[in-house]
């Protein structure tokens, strides 16, 4: 949509105010709701505006919201806007990406996906997801072996961008670790199945034994896995693992393929790979290992590199490779996306920054956004496009816990207006 300038501001620069319009959907056990017929239930408790049983959609009718009442009003001073709504942004900012970038005329951009009534968001991460495979010819195992079967379980987990700097516990990478500590007893790994697709919770694996060496092998195993719990005792303090004797499998994987399936599951870790040098508070760079599956010989994983520096996401990235390549899996990248960097010059940014200090007697704090935004496609398909972003107040998005905060939208709505009568 297109808005014509507002009498007087003819002449200022235009605003690009953008927003996705498709929502999660989600709703609690036993709530009868079609997401494709029903209109959400709204509800006011403790001055949050929540809906009842299901998902809120504020991510992101917040922003649709305020696009079309600032575009419904007569009243409201501004310069000539655009106003960009999205879709299929929720499964991989697919509507952006396949958007004419060249229909955007204004260089100064506001995003609703982000930040807070008094919080501004600068910058995200892009990221790089790739798939990890490889095909193995299963040795046959005689009546000499018994199965283990090794569960880990009770890990937080948590969304694989905003949860991966916070220290928990991946599962893939304990069992990586853990099929490394059995390979003295020159274990065959049968099978593995991983929870997906955020931070893994929850990993299962087969391996088969000496049935003579099998109780020593658990007993490794266990002192393994306490080992590696002391780390997490204050984020996945309900980490817990089982082991138990099953009948062996009549064939699996050789005991050195076994090793370099641990190698790969060691090696691509989830957590924090690069923080800002001046501010170590700022994260740049994390990678997460998303799925782990080996079944009937054929091994097929994925990760992710975060980023909000491209050339840090692509050579991690390019190391994982590297390292992937050397223990004979082929990667390759299924989906990518920039990273909105955050400017060291930024007239608009201060701009806000000096209205919001105007209103409200004191500046907003910033934030780096630990997940993908629709502004990284955007600035970087528009080099010169000068954004920032923020939104009323909400909480427990893609979660029936998800609410407003009802208190703090006539602020987000204060300062959002200001901006836009504010002259250059």
């Amino acid at each position: 949509m297109d808005i014509p300038a507002s009498a007087g501001y003819e002449n200022e620069a235009a605003i690009l105010l953008q927003a996705h319009i498709d929502m999660v959907c989600a709703k609690d056990e036993g709530v009868d709701f079609d997401f494709e017929k029903d209109a959400i239930v709204l509800k006011i408790t403790d001055n949050k505006l929540h809906a009842d049983g299901t998902t809120l959609g504020a991510d992101n009718g917040v922003g649709a919201a305020t696009m079309l009442a600032i575009a419904d009003s007569s009243e409201i001073l501004h310069p000539r806007l655009e106003l960009l709504f999205t879709v299929e942004e929720e499964i991989g900012l697919i509507g952006i990406r396949e958007f004419d970038m060249s229909k955007i005329t204004a260089r100064r951009m506001i995003n609703m996906d982000c930040g807070d009534s008094h919080v501004l968001a600068v910058s995200s991460l892009g990221r790089c997801l790739a798939k990890i495979e490889r095909n193995f010819n299963e040795v046959p195992l005689n009546s000499d072996f018994c199965a283990l079967q090794i569960s880990l379980f009770g890990g937080i987990g948590g969304h694989s961008g905003l949860m991966a700097r916070k220290g928990r516990n991946c599962a893939g990478n304990t069992m990586g670790e853990l099929l490394s500590c059995v390979s003295d007893y020159s274990a065959h790994l049968c099978s593995i199945e991983c929870d997906k697709p955020a931070i893994l919770k929850k990993c299962t694996a087969v391996i088969a034994v000496k049935e003579e060496q099998a109780d020593e092998a658990v007993e490794t195993l266990l002192k393994r896995f306490n080992a590696i719990k002391s780390i997490y005792e204050k984020t996945d303090p309900d980490m817990s693992i089982s082991v138990s004797k099953k009948s062996a499998p009549t064939k699996a994987l050789s005991p050195l393929e076994t090793q370099e399936i641990a190698n790969v599951l060691s090696l691509i870790r989830t957590g924090p790979y690069r923080e800002d040098g001046a501010d170590n508070s700022i994260l740049i760079t994390l990678s997460v290992l998303n799925d782990a599956v080996l079944k009937d010989g054929k091994f097929s994983g994925a990760f992710s590199v975060r980023s909000s520096n491209d050339a840090d996401m692509e050579m991690l990235y390019g190391l994982y490779k590297r390292l992937a390549e050397l223990q004979g899996f082929n990667v390759e990248i299924t989906d990518y996306y920039s990273g909105w960097k955050e400017a060291a010059l930024s007239p608009f940014r201060d701009k806000a920054v000096s209205v919001h200090n105007k209103i409200f007697g004191y500046e907003p704090l910033y934030e780096r956004v630990q997940g993908g935004i629709e502004t990284s496609t955007i600035t970087g398909k528009l080099a010169d496009m000068d954004a920032i972003g923020f939104a009323p107040t909400a909480r427990g998005a893609h979660t029936t816990e998800e609410y407003i905060a009802l208190s703090q939208t006539p602020d987000f709505w204060r300062w959002m207006l200001a901006i836009l009568e504010e002259k250059e």
